[in-house]
């Protein structure tokens, strides 16, 4: 990693995916806490944040009949927990519809930010998510944070 100077991470997550999200924000802890230190050697890290993409992903995700993912709700759920996953399901299904990037938009960005000489820690990768973020982080970039531990590791 130290020989190629930076990294990028993508990172999203949505109810009823837990065990996927999961994985991604644990990702996403890494690189926040590697990031200072990295720095410190000249390693720049990036984590990119994507809505939904353009792939056949969820073609590919087995349905049930809640029209949630399959292996998201057990079938023995209780009605209201079988009925937000349905919700949860339908609203995504407009939102992937509607919001949808291509993955070359990513890549467009991805090359953009390889191309930074000191990127930020974290880009969303449309106007969607800068929205969806700006409700999450005081610093969407999370520049911040990263330059508060770099000062305490000076």
């Amino acid at each position: 990693m130290a020989s190629l100077k930076q990294w990028f991470l993508l990172i999203s997550g949505y109810p009823f995916n837990e065990y996927y999200s999961a994985a991604k924000f644990a990702m996403e802890g890494f690189a926040e806490a590697f990031a200072p230190i990295g720095r410190h050697f000249n390693i720049w890290v990036s984590t990119l944040v994507p809505g939904p993409v353009k792939t056949t992903f969820i073609e590919n995700v087995k349905m049930n009949d809640l029209g949630a993912f399959a292996e998201s709700i057990d079938a023995d759920a209780d009605e209201e927990t079988k009925k937000l996953a349905g919700n949860m399901s339908g609203k995504m299904q407009k939102v992937i519809g509607s919001e949808s990037q291509s993955p070359e938009d990513i890549t467009r960005l991805l090359l953009e930010v390889a191309a930074t000489e000191k990127p930020h820690l974290r880009y969303a990768t449309s106007e969607a998510m800068k929205k969806l973020m700006s409700g999450k982080y005081v610093d969407v970039t999370g520049d911040g944070v990263v330059d508060r531990m770099c000062h305490i590791l000076s």
